[in-house]
């Protein structure tokens, strides 16, 4: 199960660098993603969401719970970067 689960990271990790290409987001890019600005919701939407599916796939998780997960963790992190005194900066955005 071990080997399985190092198989599968190493996995995860090569498929981020092929699918992502690296973002660098800043102040500016916050403030449109609360401000509702569509293409930068639908960017952050697309980005995040593949990274979080590639991280979520390597746990062998079904399809449906994925979706779930992915979608759940995408509302909550706008809704906390649109409520007062929600995340101001973008390093907390930032993918390591």
């Amino acid at each position: 199960m071990i080997a399985c689960y190092r198989e599968a990271k190493l996995y995860s990790r090569r498929l981020y660098r092929a699918v992502l290409e690296p973002f660098n987001i800043d102040k500016s890019y916050v403030d449109r993603l609360r401000d509702g600005e569509p293409p930068t919701e639908q960017h952050f939407v697309t980005y995040f969401g593949q990274l979080l599916g590639i991280m979520l796939r390597a746990r062998y998780l079904p399809q449906e719970k994925v979706h779930d997960v992915r979608q759940e963790t995408l509302t909550r992190v706008i809704a906390i970067l649109r409520r007062e005194g929600g995340a101001a900066t973008p390093s907390g955005l930032t993918p390591s």
